[in-house]
C-alpha cells in the first residue's frame, strides 16, 4: 500500500514541477500564423498548427505560387490532419498536394525547426529556400520513395516567412501533414531533439537490459516461463520504442525500407499485447485459462498475417480495428487482474494499478494517432513504469519461491531433528578432537608446514635466500641454577620464554626451538617477507626491555635475576622437518651458526648484530659500531650494538 502511494506521489510531484504559467498558443487561420505577440526566447517553441493553404493534386514550388497565370485550386486544411478525412475530405488517401503557411512575427536571424514526418514524403521550402526533405515526392506510386524521419533544421528567418511543403502519399491509407511541426530558437529546438534522443535511448537501453537479464534467468531455470514471456515482451517494447519514437530505427538501419519498417511497427504493437497476455497467464493461471491464451495467440497470428501479406494501404486503413482488438484484450486482462485481486493473489494490486495507466495511455495514443487530440505518444513511457512493476513482481515471485524452499527445509529439519542432533553431536566431538590435534600440531610446526604435513604426510625442506635469525642466552645460567630450587628455576624460564613467545608472535616471527636456557627464532620464514630484519630487531629490543623490567622485580624481592645476551644475523637458510617421529621444524645453514656467534660475542643486556643485519636495519634503528671482532670459526666480523 505504501508503495502505491509513493508512486502516485512521484507522478503528482513531477506534474507540478512541469507546470508553468499558461499562455494561449496562436493558431494559423486561413494560411496565416500571426506570432507578433509571441517571443520565442521567452515563451518557448510554438507549433505550426492550424489552417494551412492546400493545393490538391499539384506539386508547386514557391515560385509557382507567385505565378498569377496558373489556375490554382485553393483550399484550407487543418494541420496536423489528413487530407482524406473529415472535416475536409478533399481527396483520397493516395495522392499529392502542396501546403503553404505565412508566418508573421519577430524572429532571430536563425531559428530552428523540428520537422516530424508527413504522409509519406515531403519537400520543404522556407522563404524560397529548400531546407529539408523526406523520401522522394512524386505524383505517382512508382516514382515516390516514402520515408518517415524526424528532422531538426536551422533555417534563416525573417519577420514574414513563407513555408511551402510538397507532400505525396502512395503508401499509407491516410495522407497529409499528420504531425505538428514546431519552430523555436535554434538552441531550443536542438535541446528538444537532444532530450528526445536521451529519453529514447534510455528507454530502449532499459528494455534491452531487462530482456537480457530475464533470458539469463530463464536459461538458468528453464521451467520459469514467467521470466521468458516477460523478457520477450521487453524486447518487443524496445523495438516498438525504437521504431516509433522519433523513428530512430531508420537512422540505425538506413537500408530498411519503410514498407518493412511499418510492418514491424504494426506487428510489434499488437504482439506486445499478446505477449503480456502470455505473461499474465503464467502469473495467474487460474484466472487466465489456457483457452483464452489460445484465442489470444490465434488473434495475434491473424493480425500478423494480415499485416505481412496485404498492402500497406489496406492494413493501415483498418488500424482502428487492430487498436480496438488490443483494447478489448487489455480490458480482459484488467478483468483477470481484478479476479486475482479479489482472490488476493500476490502483487495483483500493483498489476491493477499499472494496467490502468497503460489503458489510459492506449486511449491517448489511439486518439492522438487519429488526430482527435494533439498530445504526444506516451505508451513508451507508461510501458517503462509498467515494466518496472512487472520486474518487481517477478523478483518477488522468485523471492517467494526461495522462501518456500527455506520453509520446506525447516520442516524437513524439524522432522529429522533427532537424527540431525546426533549427527551434530558426533560431528562436534570430532571437530573438537580435530581442533585439539590441529592446535597441537600448529603449536609445534608453522601453519604452512603443518598443512603440508597433513596433506602429503611429509614436509619438504625449503631454501630461503634471506632470513634473520636471533639467539638469546641467559647469562650465568649454570651458576644461578645451582643456587635455585629446580621447580622455581623451570618456572622462571617458562615465564620468560612465554613472554618471548608472545612478542615474536605479535611481530610475525617464527619460533624455532629452545635448548635449555637458549631461545631461537627467525623472521622471513616460512612465508618470505621484506621486513624480517626490522621485525627481529624490534623483537630483540622488546625482549631486552622485558628482561630489564624482570630484573628489577627480582632484585626488589631479593631474588637472583637472569640477564640475557642477544645475537642476530641475516642470511640464507634451509628450513623444514626431518625424521619420522616427534616432528620438529628446524633451520640449518651458516647463517644459524653466525647468529649463535653473535650471541656469544654479545654482552649482558645488549643486542649484538652482524654487519649484514646492520645494512638491513641501519635506517630504522640507532646502532653503535663495535669494530671487527673475531668470532669462533668465522674470523673477523663487523659487529654492532643496537641502542634503540
Amino acid at each position: 500500500m505504501k508503495a502505491r502511494f509513493f508512486l502516485i506521489g512521484i507522478i503528482i510531484l513531477a506534474s507540478l514541477a512541469g507546470c508553468k504559467p499558461f499562455k494561449k498558443t496562436p493558431k494559423a487561420e486561413a494560411g496565416l500564423l500571426d506570432l507578433s505577440g509571441w517571443d520565442l526566447k521567452k515563451d518557448g517553441i510554438v507549433k505550426l498548427d492550424g489552417q494551412w493553404e492546400f493545393y490538391p493534386d499539384m506539386l508547386l514550388q514557391p515560385v509557382d505560387l507567385k505565378n498569377d497565370s496558373l489556375q490554382l485550386k485553393l483550399a484550407y486544411l487543418q494541420v496536423p490532419g489528413f487530407w482524406n478525412e473529415r472535416p475536409s475530405p478533399h481527396k483520397p488517401g493516395y495522392g499529392y498536394g502542396t501546403y503553404r503557411l505565412h508566418v508573421k512575427g519577430h524572429f532571430p536571424d536563425i531559428i530552428g525547426m523540428y520537422i516530424l514526418d508527413a504522409g509519406s514524403a515531403y519537400k520543404l521550402w522556407v522563404n524560397g529556400v529548400l531546407v529539408a526533405s523526406n523520401g522522394r515526392v512524386a505524383n505517382n506510386a512508382k516514382d515516390e520513395v516514402p520515408q518517415l524521419l524526424p528532422l531538426v533544421q536551422a533555417v534563416k528567418a525573417s519577420d514574414e516567412m513563407e513555408i511551402v511543403a510538397q507532400v505525396s502519399n502512395f503508401f499509407h491509407s491516410r495522407g497529409g501533414m499528420w504531425k505538428s511541426w514546431t519552430i523555436g530558437t535554434k538552441e531550443q529546438i536542438f535541446h528538444q531533439r537532444d532530450l528526445s534522443v536521451i529519453g529514447n535511448n534510455f528507454l530502449v537501453g532499459a528494455f534491452i537490459i531487462l530482456f537480457i537479464y530475464q533470458m539469463f534467468v530463464f536459461f538458468l531455470r528453464r521451467t520459469e516461463y514467467t521470466v521468458f514471456w516477460f523478457g520477450i515482451f521487453c524486447l518487443f517494447v524496445a523495438i516498438r520504442v525504437l521504431i516509433t519514437q522519433d523513428r530512430y530505427f531508420y537512422v540505425l538501419f538506413p537500408g530498411v525500407s519503410l514498407n518493412v519498417g511499418y510492418r514491424v511497427e504494426y506487428i510489434s504493437a499488437f504482439i506486445t499485447v499478446v505477449l503480456w497476455g502470455f505473461f499474465l497467464h503464467t502469473v495467474f493461471p487460474k484466472e487466465f485459462p489456457k483457452r483464452a491464451v489460445k484465442i489470444l495467440a490465434f488473434t495475434g497470428i491473424v493480425e500478423s498475417i494480415i499485416i505481412l501479406f496485404t498492402s500497406s494501404y489496406f492494413y493501415t486503413s483498418i488500424i482502428l480495428w487492430f487498436q480496438l482488438v488490443a483494447f478489448i484484450v487489455l480490458l480482459y486482462c484488467l478483468f483477470v487482474i481484478t479476479l486475482a485481486l479479489i482472490h488476493r493473489r500476490t502483487m495483483s494490486g500493483f498489476l491493477f494499478f499499472s494496467l490502468i495507466i497503460v489503458l489510459a495511455a492506449v486511449v491517448n495514443d489511439t486518439l492522438y494517432e487519429r488526430l482527435v487530440i494533439n498530445t504526444a505518444l506516451i505508451i513508451p513511457y507508461t510501458s517503462f513504469l509498467f515494466v518496472l512493476v512487472q520486474a518487481y513482481l517477478i523478483a518477488k515471485r522468485i523471492a517467494k519461491a526461495y522462501q518456500s524452499a527455506e520453509n520446506l527445509s525447516v520442516e524437513l529439519n524439524l522432522a529429522n531433528i533427532n537424527l540431525e542432533q546426533k549427527v551434530i553431536e558426533r560431528t562436534s566431538e570430532l571437530e573438537t578432537e580435530k581442533k585439539k590435534a590441529d592446535d597441537l600440531l600448529l603449536n609445534i610446526l608453522p601453519a604452512e608446514a603443518a598443512e603440508e604435513l597433513k596433506l602429503k604426510g611429509r614436509s619438504d625442506t625449503r631454501s630461503y635466500d634471506m632470513v634473520t635469525v636471533m639467539f638469546t642466552d641467559m647469562v650465568g645460567f649454570t651458576r644461578i641454577s645451582e643456587q635455585m630450587d629446580p621447580k622455581l628455576l623451570v618456572a622462571e624460564i617458562d615465564h620468560c620464554f612465554s613472554a618471548f613467545d608472545r612478542i615474536v608472535e605479535e611481530l610475525g616471527i617464527e619460533k624455532i626451538k629452545t635448548i635449555g636456557d637458549a631461545y631461537m627464532c627467525a623472521g622471513g620464514l616460512p612465508v618470505p617477507g621484506q621486513t624480517h630484519a626490522e621485525d627481529v630487531t624490534s623483537a630483540a629490543l622488546r625482549i631486552n626491555a622485558f628482561m630489564e623490567a624482570r630484573k628489577k622485580e627480582k632484585e626488589a624481592i631479593g631474588e637472583i635475576p637472569f640477564e640475557i645476551k642477544i645475537g642476530i644475523h641475516s642470511g640464507p637458510v634451509v628450513a623444514g622437518i626431518v625424521g619420522l617421529r616427534k616432528f620438529a621444524y628446524d633451520i640449518w645453514g651458516d647463517t644459524v651458526n653466525t647468529a649463535a656467534r653473535m650471541e656469544q660475542n654479545s654482552q649482558p643486556g645488549k643486542i649484538n648484530i652482524s654487519g649484514v643485519t646492520y645494512e638491513l636495519v641501519k635506517d630504522k634503528f640507532k646502532c653503535t659500531y663495535r669494530g671487527k671482532i673475531d668470532a669462533k670459526n668465522k674470523g673477523m666480523i663487523d659487529m654492532y650494538f643496537v641502542q634503540g
